[in-house]
């Protein structure tokens, strides 16, 4: 649930000034802390909003449970609508599953490297009519999904259970009224003290909370108007109950590296025990019980890092300031430490190949505006990566003595996010500093043609401040040529017009569709240099005899010796180039001024 207390302060960890780096031992991952989504489609009646997984390869994949799906794929947060989403899980593979009801009928949709498939996912027999709850996923990739629901020849409630193994869903296993499940279930989608937990043996093990009045007790609860349960859900057996605690509503849920259950639940009030958040672990066969934390916790996060047990969750107050706090267990016992001053809840997350642990949650977007935000806390060790750069002559400038190029790079990272690049020149043998760190996704140099060589180099740094290796450019030299050069060859009606506003005080012009200039050279970027005016119109490009396009050269004002169209490649090679007028419209004319090219 939404508790609103103060604004997020986003803290960005960033590192290096430069592009030699002399490497430290680091003793944790950096993180990164921001907001991912600032117009989440949540609803924020109550907790339990959030799913998140992280695939074997660091992405994090966070579900709304409005039908907004986050992903960190190649650096960027980008956002895909998905339907009735309810429930999210991934396999080793960096396959990752959403689970969707809409309409009543269940699909699972798969998400492979951004490629989105979708299957059908056959509903409980007769006996158990019901919805969803949850999906997981084994050890060996088989799917597990999760119902609940009130059959319809009888008065209780039931939970049903199927597995997709090798791409088929199995048969339906049911159990009715397990434990007074149906004092407890009976929203339309998942609620708080639901979880689906698949162990090292790949038993699916559905956790929840069943509620009755004190004086109904259930096998459940026993003696205690509340209780938590647990189905153990074995494919070669019938489904078994077991009593875990006295505890209800918020339950978190995790399967640690050895196979056991770690299980985080706040004590609830029918207990007779002081009020805290408890850890449970059944690691040594019976559950164990200790209390993690006297906080008045609530949407408690569970997982397991290589340090051992830790959990996420948010207070409200009381003694301690409100915020998003974790606790974890060493060998003098639990300690804590706060993560965030500030309100918010449902944390959820999952951690990475190394078991670091990835936490996101819901926030207000400020300390005046509750309207909600999803934030992400995550390590992030690993450097972005930059390739080489690619000079092209810049569109739309004007050339002379020297000529405007622009430099681009390819960049991205995969968790924090892209922050900066450095930028530096190479003029003849001496290294320049032309951008440091900028936010810029290119620079634009003044290049002078002739014999002088350029490079350009670039190292990236991510928002964790990670830095990426270094990556240099080929070197190259700059050539021009006014329409004068033998090297252009011109077909059909041309004319010429003189004057000292063009490059070399003429200008080759045409009307006509039949007209053409060609230039063939071998490079790695290419110019067309014209002229842009109220009486020009639009020119046909087309590349080793293909055509990529029209560029239109209609201005109000005149501008001479401009670049019109350019294109770079990432190596040099033999290209023809062939520019004519497209002929339509009311104005035809196009100029053919000069041309330049890099080598």
């Amino acid at each position: 649930m939404l508790r609103s207390v103060s604004s997020l302060t986003v803290a960005v960890l960033l590192a290096g000034s430069g592009l030699v780096v002399t490497p430290v031992a680091a003793v944790a991952p950096p993180l990164y802390t921001g907001v991912i989504d600032s117009s989440p489609a949540l609803g924020f009646g109550g907790s339990d909003m959030l799913r998140s997984v992280v695939d074997s390869k660091g992405v994090n994949h966070v579900l709304e449970l409005g039908g907004r799906y986050l992903t960190d794929r190649n650096g960027y947060w980008t956002a895909t609508i998905v339907p009735g989403a309810i429930d999210i899980a991934a396999d080793g593979s960096g396959m990752v599953f959403i689970a969707t009801v809409n309409a009543g009928d269940a699909s699972l949709v798969t998400d492979s490297a951004g490629v989105f498939t979708t299957e059908a996912i056959p509903g409980p027999s007769t006996d158990c009519w019901g919805s969803l709850r949850a999906i997981a996923v084994a050890p060996n990739g088989d799917v597990h999904a999760v119902w609940t629901g009130w059959p319809p020849t009888t008065s209780t409630w039931c939970v049903a259970h199927r597995v997709r193994s090798g791409g088929t869903w199995g048969a339906s296993q049911e159990l009715s009224n397990p434990g007074g499940l149906w004092t407890f279930i009976g929203a339309a989608y998942p609620i708080t003290g639901q979880k689906l937990v698949v162990d090292g043996d790949g038993i699916g093990h559905f956790i929840y909370a069943a509620a009755a009045t004190p004086a109904s007790p259930t096998a459940c609860n026993a003696d205690k108007p509340n209780g938590l349960c647990m189905l153990d859900l074995a494919l070669t057996e019938s489904p078994t109950m077991a009593v875990v605690g006295h505890f209800a509503g918020q339950v978190s849920a995790y399967r640690a590296a050895s196979g056991a259950l770690d299980l985080a639940v706040p004590e609830n009030a029918n207990s007779t025990t002081s009020l805290g958040l408890h850890w449970l672990t059944n690691a040594g066969g019976p559950w164990a019980d200790e209390i993690a934390s006297g906080d008045s916790a609530f949407d408690p996060l569970v997982t397991d890092s290589p340090a051992g047990p830790e959990i996420f969750y948010f207070t409200g107050g009381g003694a301690v300031t409100p915020g998003l706090y974790r606790v974890s267990k060493g060998l003098s016992g639990w300690s804590s430490r706060v993560l965030l001053a500030a309100g918010g809840g449902d944390p959820v997350g999952g951690q990475d190949a190394a078991g670091n642990t990835h936490v996101a949650w819901v926030q207000p977007k400020s300390a005046s505006d509750p309207s909600g935000v999803v934030a992400l806390q995550a390590p992030d060790a690993v450097a972005p990566t930059v390739g080489a750069p690619l000079a092209k002559p810049t569109a739309g400038q004007k050339v002379g003595s020297i000529v405007p190029f622009t430099i681009t790079w390819p960049r991205y990272d995969n968790l924090s996010g892209y922050a900066a690049t450095t930028v530096r020149q190479e003029t003849g043998s001496t290294w320049t500093t032309v951008a440091s760190w900028t936010t810029a996704t290119s620079v634009r140099r003044s290049l002078t043609p002739g014999s002088t060589s350029y490079a350009f180099r670039v190292q990236g740094r991510d928002k964790a401040g990670n830095l990426s290796s270094i990556a240099t450019g080929p070197a190259l030299r700059v050539t021009v040529a006014d329409q004068t050069t033998t090297a252009a060859k011109y077909s059909g009606t041309w004319h010429t017009q003189s004057s000292t506003s063009f490059w070399k005080s003429s200008v080759r012009y045409a009307s006509s569709a039949s007209a053409a200039a060609t230039y063939t050279f071998t490079g790695r970027s290419f110019a067309f240099v014209g002229t842009y005016g109220p009486t020009r119109g639009y020119a046909e490009i087309y590349v080793d005899g293909d055509l990529l396009g029209h560029v239109n050269t209609y201005r109000s004002t005149v501008t001479y010796r401009v670049v019109v169209w350019s294109i770079a490649w990432p190596s040099n090679g033999k290209h023809t180039i062939t520019v004519k007028p497209w002929g339509q419209g009311s104005h035809r004319r196009i100029d053919v001024d000069g041309f330049v090219y890099s080598h």
